[in-house]
């Protein structure tokens, strides 16, 4: 568990972020997909869906992904509420979908974080968002996620150094 002062970093980084693309009072939803790691890691080649929210101003924007947990489905309603809510502060956001039915061991955590933050690949899930018009992955990339999602996401900064902060909830 992060102690106080961690967690005030954290909140001022994703709110220095945010700030910084100031607010957007409409946004429009839209869809692409990711090649990443199958349920037992390995190579980047499974496909897998996104589903984003972005400002509709016309940006550029920083970039918020979200990741859900063990056998959630990307796209579930707490999920899009939070690419909303980013989305109405002026980010590009999205919730990815990737091999989440088993937690797997630390080899296929980093494969799956790895496929999804490899700066380095165009069909990563963070190179499908940053090649969107609206988004300037320069201005910062903030990650948050839940369980399993959760540990994705903090090993985001691990592969993509644009990372500026993760938010994790219920990892262990």
């Amino acid at each position: 568990m992060p102690n106080k002062r961690y967690r005030s970093l954290i909140a001022a980084s994703i709110l220095s972020i945010t700030a910084a693309a100031g607010a957007a009072a409409q946004t429009a939803s839209f869809a692409g997909s990711y090649n990443g790691a199958s349920t037992l890691g390995g190579s980047c080649s499974m496909s897998y869906s996104i589903a984003g929210v972005e400002p509709s101003g016309t940006g550029p924007c920083p970039v918020f992904i979200y990741i859900v947990g063990t056998s959630e489905t990307y796209n579930n309603a707490a999920a899009m509420a939070a690419a909303n809510d980013m989305a109405s502060k002026g980010n590009v956001a999205a919730t990815v979908n990737y091999a989440e039915s088993q937690f797997g061991t630390c080899s296929v955590l980093s494969a799956k974080s790895s496929c999804m933050f490899d700066p380095n690949s165009a069909l990563s899930a963070v190179s499908q968002l940053c090649a969107r018009a609206k988004a300037d992955c320069s201005k910062g990339i903030v990650v948050g996620g839940f369980s399993l999602g959760s540990i994705l996401a903090l090993l985001a900064k691990n592969y993509d150094a644009r990372v500026q902060a993760a938010y994790g909830m219920g990892d262990v």
